[in-house]
This record gives structure tokens, sequence and C-alpha cells, in this order.
């Protein structure tokens, strides 16, 4: 019988207990993990979801390449509707498992919620290539997804493949009904809109901020206004819609500060994964006192996405081309950039508007070219008090101009800051009808005489819809 060295024996029982924990320390590891996601299961069972992520995310950690663990904190995650969140822990089951069909359909899911359904598709469809189990699952999402986007026809065709998949389904009857209202005869979508009101308004300060006038009396005016617009192409991707606008004011004392004017525009979009493009155009050419007035040239193109699931945001640049034909010194050009802030809440019903732009106005006359910053923070919101789904309006607008040459009359730069603050309250009478009633006061500071004032407005209208 051989005998090891005495050497060799003592190396070897000091290297023992660090082999013992090589070797032992992987599975320790993997049943550390599979406690944990045992145990986040159980608290996801009871739905204690929040718990049942701190226990994923402790599986997770103690073995990263556990399929199990993602997943459930991704189930986890999305029954906390922390959409995002979960969506980036499915995408990481995926990269362990490339053909996991449970994190591809919970994906579709996620970005059914983020509006994203292209991607959606994608995701169901594979998912059910994978696992028959998710195929009529998968084609119901899918139907709904086509659902939003507008595209009706292959929408009906996907839920009809889910019927047949399983024609004994809850789910199979649920797509039975969808299927169901989608061949009722409904009249065809209305390409046209049309809106017309009427009023009476009272202004403390009869002003034309255009020609830097505020004659300090005050008048009641009756007012008309017409609004229609057609849509010469609508579907998923694209929409091209021509409007006209019209308003007249009639004053009962100050006749020479009647107002008309015409507006025709014609505006598309086109809607691109996350973003919708805008560009609208639009010329306007007004009478006051009967008199031609001016005519405005206009083009803005911009840009909208969601930077979240309530927070809406645009951002764009605008031209605008202005002649008066009683005074060409105030004819313009003037370039705009600015940006606008949407944040919805309560479901939607109300939303916080936030915006800025600034300006920059090269006129004819070098006393009136300037550059300006205008802003504006605004609230929507029903009015619980009032029936039949009432709202109401408040707004606060500033502008502040810096002109670039000195105005002859004062022999020196002229500034203007101007705040306007606004109340309007809607109440609907009928489905078409409503009555408006609108508050509006204005602070205009200015070094020059006849623009540094105050002015409030008041005025009721009944307008009708179509």
């Amino acid at each position: 019988m051989t005998q090891i060295p005495l050497r060799v024996a003592f190396i070897l029982l000091l290297l023992l207990p660090s082999i013992v924990v090589w070797e032992v320390t992987p599975c320790l590891a993997e049943e550390s993990a599979q406690t944990w996601i045992q145990r986040g299961k159980k608290l996801s069972d009871n739905d204690q979801h929040q718990e049942a992520v701190k226990a994923f995310h402790r599986a997770s950690r103690l073995d990263p390449t556990s399929e199990m663990a993602y997943l459930n904190l991704g189930n986890s995650l999305y029954e906390l509707e922390s959409y995002k969140a979960a969506s980036a822990a499915f995408e990481r089951v995926l990269k362990i498992n490339p053909d996991n069909s449970t994190a591809l359909f919970y994906l579709g899911l996620t970005r059914m919620t983020q509006k994203e359904y292209t991607e959606a598709i994608s995701y169901f469809e594979k998912a059910a290539s994978l696992d028959s189990d998710y195929e009529q699952l998968s084609l119901f999402f899918i139907g709904r997804a086509h659902s939003e986007m507008g595209n009706l026809l292959k929408a009906s065709e996907n839920w009809r493949r889910a019927v047949k998949v399983n024609p004994t389904t809850d789910i199979a009857r649920k797509t039975g009904t969808l299927i169901n209202k989608l061949t009722q005869k409904k009249p065809g979508k209305k390409r046209w809109s049309m809106s017309m009101s009427t009023g009476v308004e009272y202004d403390d300060n009869v002003t034309v901020s255009l020609q830097d006038l505020a004659t300090g009396l005050d008048d009641f005016a009756y007012f008309f206004e017409f609004s229609g617009t057609y849509k010469f192409l609508e579907n998923e991707k694209i929409e091209i819609e021509a409007g006209y606008d019209f308003y007249q004011s009639l004053y009962e004392s100050l006749s020479e500060f009647d107002l008309q004017s015409h507006i025709f525009s014609l505006s598309s979009t086109y809607k691109f994964a996350k973003f919708d493009f805008d560009v609208n155009t639009s010329y306007n050419r007004s009478t006051l006192g009967g008199e031609d007035f001016l005519e405005t040239y206009s083009i803005g193109p911009q840009v909208g996405f969601f930077l979240s699931e309530s927070w809406f945001a645009l951002f764009g640049y605008s031209y605008e081309d202005t002649q008066f034909f009683t005074d060409s010194s105030r004819d313009s050009k003037n370039h705009g950039v600015g940006t606008d802030h949407f944040i919805f809440f309560d479901e939607g019903k109300s939303y916080l508007l936030f915006s800025y732009r600034f300006e920059s106005k090269i006129t004819r006359g070098p006393e009136f070219t300037y550059l300006g910053h205008f802003g504006t923070a605004g609230l929507k919101t029903p009015l619980p008090f009032l029936d039949k789904k009432g709202s109401i309006n408040l707004a606060y607008r500033f502008f502040h101009k810096n002109y670039n040459n000195q105005t002859p009359s004062l022999g020196r730069e002229r500034y203007d800051l101007r705040h306007t603050f606004q109340v309007t309250v809607t109440q609907p009478i009928t489905k078409c009808l409503d009555l408006i009633m609108n508050y509006e006061f204005i602070d205009s500071v200015s070094n020059l005489k006849q623009t540094d004032f105050t002015e409030n407005i008041a005025s009721v209208a009944l307008s009708i819809s179509f």
C-alpha cells in the first residue's frame, strides 16, 4: 500500500475546506434563490405584490441567470401597474431565454398599456407561434391592438381566428361579443364637423392691440362665430384636414372697431411609432370697421409625443407673414419656436397646460421690431356641481417684448409687459348645445402711453356643434 507523504497530506488537509466551499456554494445560492422565489409566489398569491417584488429582486441578485426570478418579478410589477419596470424584467428573461413564451406574451401586454400597438402585435405573434397555450389569448389581444389603431377589418379577422382555436372558452365568448358589435350596421365615420356660436360681450376698454390702440371707452358688442372642418384622408398613419373659421363682432357705439375675419387652414398629421408629426398652414384676411385691415400667411411644423402615460409634449416652429393694408410700417415676418405640455389626471378628465414660446418679429418699420417671450399656464377640469359634465378652464398668460430700436415718440426703446387672467365656464344644455361664460382681465404695462392700460372683458354665448 502506497503511503501519502506527510507534507502532501498536510497540504490536502489545508485545501479541503476551500474545495468543499467551492463545490457547495453554487448549490446554496441556487437553493437560496429558489427559496426567495417560493416566498415571493406566496406573497403574490395573497395580493401582497409590493413585498413579492422585494422577494423576487432578492432571488434575482442571488441567481442572475434565473428566468423564474425575473419572470415572477415582471408579473408582480405588472399587477402593480408599473408597466415600464415590468417590461424591463420581461426583457431580462428574453436575454436569458429568447423563446420564453410567457415573457413574450406579457411584453405584448405592457406594450399595449403604452399604446405601442405594432410592437405588441409582434410579441403576441411570437408567443403564439412558440406556445399553443397562448394562441387564443394572443389572437384576442392582436385584435384589440388593431382595433385601437382603427383597423377594424384586421381586428375582426384575428378575433374570428381566436374563436376557432376553442369556441367553448370564456375568451371565445367575449371575442364573439366584440365581433357582433363590429358587424352591426353603423353609419360611416363622419368626415366633417361644424360649430356655431353667438353671444354678447362687454368690454370696459375697447382696444386693438395690433395697432397699439386703447380707446379708454366701454361698449357692448354682439358676436358670431362659425367653424367647419373636413377630413380628406384619415387612416392609422395619416390625416389631412381642411378648415374654415369666420368671426364677426358688432359694437353698439364704436362701429369703427367692428372686426370680421376669415381663416382658411390646411393641416396634415403623420403618426410614426410614438410620434405625431403635424404641419399646419393658414391664411387669414380681416377687416376693421368695414375696411380692409390685414392678411396673414402662416405655416407651423411640430412634433408631439407622450413623455409618460399622462404627460404629452409638443415642440414646434412657426413662420408668419403679416401685411397691413393701412399701415405698411407694421408689415412683419415672424419666426417662433415653442413647446406645450399637457399633464392629464383624474382619468384624463382634467389637465394642466404649460407653454412657452420665443418669437423674433422683424417689421418694415424698425420701431416695431422685437424679441418676445410668451408663456401660458392653465387648468381645465370638470365642475361636479354642474349638471351634464360642466367644466371650468383657468388660464394665465404673459408676454414680454424687448424692442430692438428706438420709438420716435419716446426717444428711447420701448418695453411691453402684459398679464392676462381668464376664466371660462362651459355648461352643456343638450348633447349639441353649450352655454359658455367667459371673463378676462388684462394688465398691460408699457412706457408707451397708449399701451399702458387695464381691461376687463365679460361675455356669454351659446354654442352649437355637429
